[in-house]
């Protein structure tokens, strides 16, 4: 069989490429025969050699050469128009040969090569495979940042896919990084998808600068855009918890899926940073002189105001109490809080000291080693000031 073209190269080794004998004369002039192809046609003749015993050897036999001709990029443009799973195992059978240096293409190893060859359009194509792959912070934190440039209809699609695997992962911590992205209806992920997109606007920044930030939570997982903090997760032990001007003010504090998803919208505050336990006591002892009892009181959950404690969105809002869950206040003085202003800004585990029920089922979810050892230094000090009055 004669070979003239890079179709009667297919051809041969199909027919012949397990066959000794009949490789002879086409191990003799294969190198003469790449020279004649495109990278692309190399990568696929190469390929095809993959799928026999005897022309794998012919490989291997030509292996610096081989290697020589070898261009990822080229790789890349051969599986453009497969899916991710088969131009990944496509690109396995590759490295599977033993003189390429790689020992194994791996998930990793394949992104990598598509960002570092700006196969944006395909990463954009396969993305809900990607990240099935992939845990989503990760994804956030490493490859997030590399969309800067591409298409709004691009941005679109990753915005989608991102925000669904969050929401997703909110509710289901077990399979955070392998459950598929079908669990809500498209219209609840495409609300939570374009509610990025306007946080986005509003704080002049992009989706691609999305951040995770490890909060420790119980409840939701936690991320930064521009000046906003986002929390996704569960629903919290009652939506409805008492209002004090120590509260940090949320734009938005609501269940999606009732029994299922929720979020929660406000301002970023740095946590913790030059927050004493003197700090802590103080606003615990204050909300708790007006009949709230703060379960989870640690310098972590306390940061200081940046601007008045008001919603800032577009132009200062100011969001009724309700519509977040605030019970109506029953303190003395609900003074907005300004600049410098020391500020709760986890509002998970807030009670009325009355409210039973929601205290006892918090009991269950969270340790209160914290909440006793203020507790009892507030207790002391009521007593004493009780005695000292009379």
């Amino acid at each position: 069989m004669e070979i003239h073209s890079f179709k009667d190269t297919l051809a041969f080794i199909k027919k012949y490429g397990n066959i000794p004998q009949k490789c002879k004369n086409f191990e003799k002039n294969f190198l003469n025969y790449l020279d004649l192809y495109s990278d692309e046609q190399k990568i696929i003749v190469m390929h095809e050699m993959t799928r026999y015993d005897y022309s794998r050897q012919i490989l291997c036999s030509f292996r610096y050469s081989i290697s020589k001709s070898f261009k990822m990029e080229a790789a890349l443009n051969v599986i453009k128009d497969m899916d991710f799973e088969k131009g990944l195992n496509y690109l396995s059978e590759l490295y599977s040969m033993p003189f390429f240096l790689v020992e194994r293409l791996d998930q990793f190893n394949f992104l990598h090569c598509l960002f570092k060859y700006n196969k944006y359009e395909y990463i954009c194509t396969n993305i809900d495979i990607i990240l099935s792959y992939i845990n989503i912070d990760y994804f956030i934190e490493c490859y997030l940042p590399k969309f800067n440039n591409i298409t709004p209809e691009m941005l679109s699609k990753i915005r989608y896919a991102i925000v669904s695997k969050i929401a997703l992962g909110a509710i289901n911590r077990e399979v955070y990084n392998k459950a598929p992205i079908k669990a809500f209806d498209y219209q609840t992920l495409n609300a939570l998808s374009i509610l990025f997109d306007e946080i986005s606007k509003n704080e002049n920044t992009s989706f691609t600068e999305l951040r995770y930030i490890d909060a420790h939570g119980f409840f939701s997982k936690v991320y930064k855009l521009g000046n906003k903090v986002i929390k996704i997760g569960i629903p919290r032990v009652t939506y409805e918890i008492p209002y004090h001007r120590r509260l940090l003010q949320p734009l938005i504090r609501r269940e999606i899926l009732k029994g299922q998803l929720y979020i929660e919208i406000s301002e970023y505050l740095d946590s913790g940073r030059r927050i004493t336990e003197e700090d802590v006591y103080l606003v615990f002892k204050e909300l708790r002189d007006d009949g709230i009892l703060w379960f989870d009181p640690t310098p972590d959950n306390l940061g200081r105001l940046k601007k008045n404690n008001i919603i800032h969105f577009k132009s200062p809002l100011n969001i009724e109490n309700d519509s977040v869950g605030f019970l109506p206040s029953e303190s003395k003085n609900n003074q907005v809080l300004s600049k410098g202003d020391l500020i709760i800004i986890d509002l998970d585990f807030l009670f009325k000291e009355n409210d039973y029920e929601n205290i006892n089922r918090a009991r269950k979810v969270i340790e209160l080693d914290n909440f006793y050892k203020y507790e009892r230094r507030y207790q002391k000090e009521k007593s004493k000031n009780e005695k000292e009055e009379k």
